[in-house]
């Protein structure tokens, strides 16, 4: 009878991406791949990896022969092609890609992880040069001619307890800006039914095909929202009172952006379009 015992994989530790336009959960449109060097480095140290939407978690084998300290290094990549529609990425630019260090990871503020910038969600000052010192080893020639969201480097140690480091992205926010086409004289006006956001009219415009369009913009800006909760109703003042024109008007799409001047600076827009 053999004496041999089964291999044991315990969890070492998991990377997650968070994303205000998709609540909760991780983030579906961000993956996590290790780069070549950290490939070779987590089959000698008896790592294996499993990747799932917006997560990648790392197990360490009993039969792992290293206790040193090794660092790993990890590709972030946007598996959306409209990421950035709906992220805010203060400071992107062709020359830079964001960095997280687990050396220099902040307590998380829900209590389920660490996260890797010291903000509550990614900002400007996560961003270094692609060509700076962190990075040597790491990228490719691919990533100085299309550089990936960023770079995650994570110590780990044989005796470490399992963690969740988490990087955190915001939703990038809009100026909701409606064409009404069809209206009558009277100027429709938009009501959300909590009393949170208010439209104003912006100054009517011709859409191609010489069609006229009242337009209404939103006193701030939204954050977009993969499963937008507004209720915004179109409506228009008459001698009875206010009468409803459209009960729920469609949402900001991340697919429709645009760009404005309100109060002398330019903002990006959400186009909305609504047929009467």
């Amino acid at each position: 009878m053999s004496s041999r015992t089964l291999e044991r994989w315990t969890h070492a530790f998991t990377l997650e991406a968070r994303h205000a336009f998709f609540g909760e959960a991780p983030c579906p449109s961000v993956a996590f791949e290790p780069v070549e060097e950290t490939r070779t480095r987590l089959a000698n140290l008896g790592l294996l990896c499993r990747d799932g939407p917006g997560t990648l978690t790392i197990f360490r084998s009993d039969r792992a022969g290293s206790d040193g300290a090794a660092d790993l290094t990890f590709r972030l990549v946007a598996t959306d092609a409209a990421f950035a529609n709906y992220t805010r990425l203060d400071g992107a630019d062709a020359h830079s890609t964001l960095w997280f260090d687990t050396a220099t990871a902040a307590p998380s503020d829900t209590g389920t992880g660490r996260r890797l910038h010291v903000g509550a969600t990614v900002a400007a000052t996560d961003r270094v040069a692609l060509d700076a010192p962190q990075l040597l080893g790491s990228t490719t020639p691919r990533d100085l001619a299309a550089p990936p969201l960023g770079f995650v480097r994570v110590r780990v140690h044989q005796g470490d307890p399992s963690t969740t480091w988490v990087i955190a992205f915001d939703a990038r926010t809009t100026v909701w800006k409606y064409y009404v086409l069809g209206a009558s004289d009277a100027l429709p006006t938009i009501r959300d039914a909590d009393g949170e956001i208010e439209f104003e009219p912006a100054a009517p415009t011709v859409l191609p095909g010489n069609r006229r369009a009242v337009v209404l913009r939103s006193k701030v800006p939204i954050p977009l929202r993969d499963r937008p909760t507004q209720r915004f109703q179109l409506r228009v003042a008459t001698p009875a009172g206010e009468r409803v024109l459209v009960r729920r008007l469609a949402l900001a799409s991340p697919t429709r952006l645009g760009k404005d001047t309100v109060d002398g600076r330019e903002v990006t827009v959400s186009e909305i379009y609504v047929n009467l």
